[in-house]
């Protein structure tokens, strides 16, 4: 499998399953996601603790997104920025608006995690972020693969 820059970013290990692995998984879009399995230590955590572990808690909407952005030593995994404009402040310092990185393409598939769609511009909801790593520079990312919870999909 190969090691995802989420793990780096954040501390949490991630992977993706590769064409040839048996547990690659498939989900109904265009083109085909790639399903990334995630090891982290907040995987199966309940919200009050993600909420807890979380830098900052923002309800937002997503203004913009660039992808094709690369971090780290493996460049075959794209990242994008994701600028979120911010509705209210749940927790952490009140900010207008944030971006954060995402794992976004595996050469010209698209990666998604937990078969939750990638969040597109219009998109809403509530994000539980926490701040990356600042050798990457910075931004925030995801405290794990279950706190992006969109609320309104544009599309």
């Amino acid at each position: 499998a190969l090691v995802m820059a989420l793990g780096l970013l954040s501390g949490c290990g991630s992977a993706i399953a590769s064409d040839s692995d048996p547990a690659a998984t498939e989900l109904p879009s265009d083109p085909p996601c790639v399903v990334a399995e995630t090891d982290e230590p907040l995987g199966d955590a309940p919200l009050h603790v993600l909420m807890q572990e979380s830098d900052v808690a923002v309800e937002a909407r997503v203004a913009k997104i660039e992808d094709g952005i690369t971090m780290g030593s493996d460049r075959t995994v794209a990242h994008a920025r994701v600028t979120l404009e911010v509705g209210r402040n749940l927790r952490g310092d009140p900010v207008e608006r944030l971006d954060l990185y995402l794992m976004w393409s595996w050469g010209d598939r698209p990666i998604c995690f937990a078969g939750l769609p990638r969040p597109g511009v219009g998109d809403s909801g509530i994000w539980l972020l926490t701040r990356m790593d600042s050798r990457f520079g910075e931004g925030y990312v995801p405290t794990s693969s279950h706190s992006i919870l969109l609320t309104r999909k544009s599309r």
